[in-house]
């Protein structure tokens, strides 16, 4: 179900309740998948997101499997953290450019950060190390709080079930519009 979809079903049941005030939807950008394929919608591969909980080894394996591929721009899910999180909270990124001479070089701007990355100047690999870095300094308090909080841990559990049914279900819609598809082919031979 896409985001016009779940507008969609949020005003009608406003109306069927009779709210008077319809609900204000604010869309954003969505951060895209990690994995290569943006398509890629197996909700079971929890390779594909990061999540608030991840444990700093896990949100690690997570990123060096990301789609990050040299010198492209667009598209590249590591870029677009940086853009949409890491830049915005911090400011700025540190580089440690392991490949060229183990220097440091820290970018204020997407812009810059892209005119280097596009360049060769950067790779992909010293890219997805400051990313990590940044995002586990991001994520520490966060997992101090879960790691200490029964009731949070309670409502992570909660919302990995959710995950798995969500995943369970999209299958079975999968599986029934291959089923029907096939259904009609046969019919048509």
């Amino acid at each position: 179900m896409d985001q016009r979809d779940i507008i969609m079903l949020t005003r009608d049941y406003c109306e069927n309740i009779n709210w008077v005030n319809k609900p204000t939807i604010l869309l954003h950008d969505a951060l895209p998948n990690l994995l290569e394929d943006p398509e890629y919608v197996d909700l079971r591969d929890r390779g594909r997101t990061i999540f608030m909980h991840d444990e700093e080894h896990t949100l690690n394996s997570k990123i060096q499997r990301a789609f990050c591929p040299p010198k492209v721009v667009v598209h590249n899910p590591c870029l677009e953290y940086i853009k949409y999180i890491i830049l915005p909270w911090f400011g700025n990124l540190e580089v440690v450019q392991n490949e060229w001479n183990g220097s440091t070089k820290t970018f204020v701007s997407m812009e810059e950060l892209s005119v280097d990355y596009e360049r060769g100047y950067l790779n992909s690999a010293d890219v997805k190390m400051a990313l990590e870095k940044a995002i586990n300094n991001i994520l520490e308090p966060v997992r101090d709080y879960f790691s200490g909080n029964t009731k949070a841990q309670a409502l992570i559990m909660a919302c990995q079930l959710q995950n798995e049914i969500t995943g369970d279900v999209l299958k079975i819609q999968m599986q029934n519009k291959e089923m029907r598809h096939h259904r009609q082919y046969v019919l048509n031979f």
